[in-house]
């Protein structure tokens, strides 16, 4: 699991995370099967909001990081992104778009 710390010090942005927590329950209400989407990561709770103003959310820890971060990383290794090229062969690229599709599916037909 992961703990991610989020600043709700000032009004406006505790209701932003307030309404970003209840619209992640209703994501990941159980399914048939139980659980969350497989394609969006699950909050598995939170705190209230701490002396500081900072929310806890405790959520499935994905090892990978970011798909940004994938495609950063395969950027360097392959001499950047002006050196040019691709960073994910067709079949890989075919792979992700499909794994966000179906979860933003999910998303958008609740």
């Amino acid at each position: 699991m992961a703990v991610k710390r989020v600043n709700a010090s000032e009004e406006e942005a505790a209701d932003e995370v307030a309404r970003e927590i209840r619209f992640w329950s209703r994501l990941c209400e159980p399914l048939a099967g139980g659980g969350c989407h497989p394609h969006i990561v699950q909050l598995l709770g939170h705190g209230p909001r701490d002396k500081a103003g900072f929310v806890h959310l405790v959520m499935d820890y994905c090892a990978g990081g970011h798909l940004w971060q994938e495609v950063e990383r395969r950027q360097r290794k392959a001499g950047g992104a002006a050196a040019g090229g691709a960073c994910f062969s067709e079949r890989e690229a075919a792979c992700v778009v499909a794994d966000v599709s179906a979860g933003l599916a999910h998303m958008h037909g609740l």
